[in-house]
């Protein structure tokens, strides 16, 4: 059984054209808030976890490649 790092919060892009998935209302931490996550991804042939934090007490941050972050105009801008 895996802890619960929260529901499907939605998707956005930032400005270096990562998609910016989110997660919130996980489980509560015994000694801090609710738990979250974030992941960052970018557009990559292989699926990988690049970086793996904890920036905050129980709040998540992953970066990651996947060809889920691709589109069109994405692989054009990074040759890929």
């Amino acid at each position: 059984q895996g802890t619960d790092l929260g529901k499907w919060a939605g998707a956005s892009m930032d400005e270096e054209g990562r998609r910016i998935w989110k997660w919130e209302n996980g489980a509560k931490c015994w000694n801090g808030p609710k738990r979250s996550a974030k992941v960052i991804s970018s557009c990559g042939r292989d699926e990988k976890i690049i970086s793996a934090d904890e920036p905050e007490t129980c709040v998540y941050v992953f970066e990651m490649e996947s060809f889920l972050a691709c589109d069109d105009a994405y692989r054009q801008e990074n040759g890929l």
